[in-house]
Protein backbone atom coordinates (compact mmCIF):
# COMPACT_ATOMS: atom_id res chain seq x y z
CA UNK A 1 0.00 0.00 0.00
CA UNK A 2 2.73 2.47 -0.75
CA UNK A 3 1.40 4.32 2.18
CA UNK A 4 -0.11 5.67 -0.89
CA UNK A 5 -1.79 7.92 1.24
CA UNK A 6 0.92 10.22 1.65
CA UNK A 7 -1.49 12.57 2.92
CA UNK A 8 -0.58 15.59 1.24
CA UNK A 9 -0.38 18.16 3.62
CA UNK A 10 1.64 17.13 6.13
CA UNK A 11 4.53 18.18 7.42
CA UNK A 12 4.60 21.38 8.83
CA UNK A 13 4.54 21.72 12.39
CA UNK A 14 6.71 24.27 13.77
CA UNK A 15 6.24 24.19 17.56
CA UNK A 16 6.78 27.49 19.13
CA UNK A 17 6.72 26.69 22.77
CA UNK A 18 9.56 25.06 24.64
CA UNK A 19 9.23 21.34 25.05
CA UNK A 20 9.18 20.58 28.70
CA UNK A 21 9.99 16.94 28.23
CA UNK A 22 12.61 15.11 26.25
CA UNK A 23 12.45 12.05 24.05
CA UNK A 24 15.03 9.74 22.56
CA UNK A 25 15.72 9.35 18.87
CA UNK A 26 18.00 6.98 17.01
CA UNK A 27 19.99 8.92 14.42
CA UNK A 28 22.59 7.11 12.31
CA UNK A 29 23.48 4.81 15.15
CA UNK A 30 23.62 7.57 17.74
CA UNK A 31 21.12 8.17 20.51
CA UNK A 32 20.17 11.84 20.57
CA UNK A 33 18.18 13.42 23.40
CA UNK A 34 15.62 15.82 21.93
CA UNK A 35 15.33 18.69 24.37
CA UNK A 36 13.92 22.05 23.37
CA UNK A 37 12.00 23.54 20.49
CA UNK A 38 14.93 23.71 18.10
CA UNK A 39 15.29 19.94 17.86
CA UNK A 40 11.60 19.46 17.25
CA UNK A 41 11.46 22.12 14.58
CA UNK A 42 14.39 20.52 12.80
CA UNK A 43 12.80 17.08 12.89
CA UNK A 44 9.36 18.22 11.81
CA UNK A 45 10.61 20.28 8.92
CA UNK A 46 12.76 17.47 7.60
CA UNK A 47 9.47 15.74 6.80
CA UNK A 48 8.50 18.51 4.38
CA UNK A 49 10.57 19.59 1.38
CA UNK A 50 11.27 23.33 1.34
CA UNK A 51 9.19 23.76 -1.82
CA UNK A 52 6.07 22.43 -0.06
CA UNK A 53 6.30 23.97 3.40
CA UNK A 54 4.14 27.03 2.66
CA UNK A 55 1.46 24.88 1.00
CA UNK A 56 1.38 22.41 3.87
CA UNK A 57 1.20 25.19 6.43
CA UNK A 58 -1.92 26.46 4.69
CA UNK A 59 -3.52 23.01 4.53
CA UNK A 60 -2.93 22.39 8.21
CA UNK A 61 -3.98 25.90 9.23
CA UNK A 62 -0.63 26.78 10.71
CA UNK A 63 1.92 24.99 12.81
CA UNK A 64 0.81 23.14 15.93
CA UNK A 65 2.40 24.40 19.12
CA UNK A 66 2.96 22.78 22.46
CA UNK A 67 5.03 20.28 24.29
CA UNK A 68 3.40 16.94 25.03
CA UNK A 69 -0.33 16.28 24.52
CA UNK A 70 -2.62 14.26 26.72
CA UNK A 71 -2.67 10.50 26.17
CA UNK A 72 -4.03 9.68 22.71
CA UNK A 73 -3.47 5.93 22.90
CA UNK A 74 -6.23 3.83 21.36
CA UNK A 75 -7.58 2.40 18.10
CA UNK A 76 -9.33 4.59 15.55
CA UNK A 77 -11.08 4.06 12.21
CA UNK A 78 -10.69 6.64 9.44
CA UNK A 79 -13.88 6.26 7.40
CA UNK A 80 -14.58 7.56 4.90
CA UNK A 81 -10.89 7.97 4.13
CA UNK A 82 -11.04 11.05 1.91
CA UNK A 83 -8.13 11.94 -0.37
CA UNK A 84 -8.64 15.68 -0.34
CA UNK A 85 -5.59 16.94 -2.21
CA UNK A 86 -2.52 15.70 -4.10
CA UNK A 87 -0.06 17.11 -6.61
CA UNK A 88 -0.37 13.97 -8.76
CA UNK A 89 -2.79 13.60 -11.65
CA UNK A 90 -5.44 11.87 -9.57
CA UNK A 91 -9.08 13.04 -9.46
CA UNK A 92 -9.97 14.50 -6.06
CA UNK A 93 -11.80 14.29 -3.81
CA UNK A 94 -11.59 10.47 -3.82
CA UNK A 95 -12.63 7.88 -1.26
CA UNK A 96 -9.90 5.34 -0.50
CA UNK A 97 -10.19 2.17 1.62
CA UNK A 98 -10.72 2.73 5.33
CA UNK A 99 -7.66 3.07 7.54
CA UNK A 100 -7.29 1.79 11.11
CA UNK A 101 -4.75 3.45 13.39
CA UNK A 102 -3.55 2.19 16.75
CA UNK A 103 -1.39 4.31 19.04
CA UNK A 104 0.33 2.63 21.99
CA UNK A 105 3.29 2.91 24.36
CA UNK A 106 3.05 6.69 24.54
CA UNK A 107 5.87 8.06 26.68
CA UNK A 108 6.77 11.73 26.75
CA UNK A 109 7.25 12.62 23.10
CA UNK A 110 7.27 9.19 21.48
CA UNK A 111 4.95 6.24 20.92
CA UNK A 112 4.24 3.31 18.59
CA UNK A 113 1.86 3.63 15.65
CA UNK A 114 0.22 0.78 13.71
CA UNK A 115 -1.66 1.39 10.47
CA UNK A 116 -3.96 -1.14 8.80
CA UNK A 117 -5.42 -0.61 5.33
CA UNK A 118 -7.19 -3.47 3.65
CA UNK A 119 -5.04 -6.45 4.73
CA UNK A 120 -1.68 -4.73 5.14
CA UNK A 121 -0.44 -3.78 8.61
CA UNK A 122 2.46 -1.40 9.09
CA UNK A 123 4.06 -0.77 12.48
CA UNK A 124 6.33 2.22 13.10
CA UNK A 125 8.22 2.84 16.33
CA UNK A 126 9.01 5.28 17.55
CA UNK A 127 6.92 8.05 16.11
CA UNK A 128 7.07 11.54 17.56
CA UNK A 129 4.10 13.30 19.14
CA UNK A 130 3.53 16.85 20.35
CA UNK A 131 0.64 19.15 21.09
CA UNK A 132 -1.39 21.07 23.65
CA UNK A 133 -3.94 19.35 25.85
CA UNK A 134 -6.20 17.40 23.45
CA UNK A 135 -4.63 18.76 20.25
CA UNK A 136 -1.86 16.59 18.85
CA UNK A 137 0.49 16.08 15.93
CA UNK A 138 2.34 12.86 15.12
CA UNK A 139 5.21 12.82 12.63
CA UNK A 140 7.96 10.52 11.45
CA UNK A 141 10.17 9.68 8.48
CA UNK A 142 10.14 6.16 7.11
CA UNK A 143 12.53 4.45 4.70
CA UNK A 144 11.00 1.27 3.27
CA UNK A 145 11.27 -1.26 0.48
CA UNK A 146 7.98 -1.61 -1.37
CA UNK A 147 9.36 -4.71 -3.07
CA UNK A 148 12.69 -5.92 -4.47
CA UNK A 149 12.82 -3.18 -7.10
CA UNK A 150 10.99 -0.28 -5.51
CA UNK A 151 11.96 1.77 -2.48
CA UNK A 152 10.81 5.03 -0.97
CA UNK A 153 11.52 7.38 1.88
CA UNK A 154 8.52 9.34 3.01
CA UNK A 155 7.47 11.77 5.65
CA UNK A 156 4.20 11.27 7.50
CA UNK A 157 2.17 13.71 9.59
CA UNK A 158 -1.05 12.99 11.48
CA UNK A 159 -3.05 15.71 13.25
CA UNK A 160 -6.25 15.91 15.24
CA UNK A 161 -7.92 16.49 18.60
CA UNK A 162 -8.55 13.69 21.08
CA UNK A 163 -12.16 13.30 22.24
CA UNK A 164 -14.10 10.63 24.13
CA UNK A 165 -15.47 9.39 20.78
CA UNK A 166 -12.30 9.45 18.71
CA UNK A 167 -9.96 11.87 16.93
CA UNK A 168 -11.77 15.00 15.78
CA UNK A 169 -10.58 17.13 12.84
CA UNK A 170 -8.47 14.17 11.74
CA UNK A 171 -5.91 14.87 8.99
CA UNK A 172 -3.07 12.79 7.63
CA UNK A 173 -0.48 13.54 4.97
CA UNK A 174 2.38 11.74 3.26
CA UNK A 175 5.16 13.17 1.12
CA UNK A 176 7.78 11.30 -0.87
CA UNK A 177 11.29 12.43 0.05
CA UNK A 178 13.24 9.86 -2.00
CA UNK A 179 12.18 7.08 -4.37
CA UNK A 180 13.66 4.35 -6.54
CA UNK A 181 11.75 2.23 -9.06
CA UNK A 182 8.84 2.62 -11.44
CA UNK A 183 6.07 1.78 -8.96
CA UNK A 184 6.58 4.61 -6.50
CA UNK A 185 5.87 8.33 -7.02
CA UNK A 186 8.64 10.83 -7.62
CA UNK A 187 10.15 12.83 -4.75
CA UNK A 188 7.94 15.78 -3.84
CA UNK A 189 4.73 13.85 -4.51
CA UNK A 190 2.24 14.16 -1.68
CA UNK A 191 -1.22 13.05 -0.56
CA UNK A 192 -3.41 14.83 1.96
CA UNK A 193 -6.26 12.93 3.64
CA UNK A 194 -9.08 13.77 5.99
CA UNK A 195 -11.75 11.72 7.71
CA UNK A 196 -14.78 12.52 5.58
CA UNK A 197 -16.97 12.82 8.68
CA UNK A 198 -14.43 14.87 10.59
CA UNK A 199 -13.99 12.18 13.27
CA UNK A 200 -11.77 9.09 13.27
CA UNK A 201 -13.96 7.03 15.60
CA UNK A 202 -12.96 4.76 18.45
CA UNK A 203 -13.09 1.11 17.38
CA UNK A 204 -11.66 -2.34 17.95
CA UNK A 205 -8.62 -3.52 16.01
CA UNK A 206 -10.19 -5.64 13.22
CA UNK A 207 -7.55 -8.37 13.07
Amino acid sequence: MTFRILHSALFFLLLSSLLLSSCIKENEGKTVALIGTEYYIEDILTVIPDSLQAEFKTMFNGYPEGSIPDKIEGTYQVAPNLLKQTNLEIPTPRIDPDVYLRFSKQNNGTMTMELLQETLVQTTAPVFVMGNNKEFTVWFIEDKDVDDQNRMKRGVVVCGRWTDNGLANFRMAFVILESEGAKVPAPGSYYYYEDGNGLAQNCDWPL
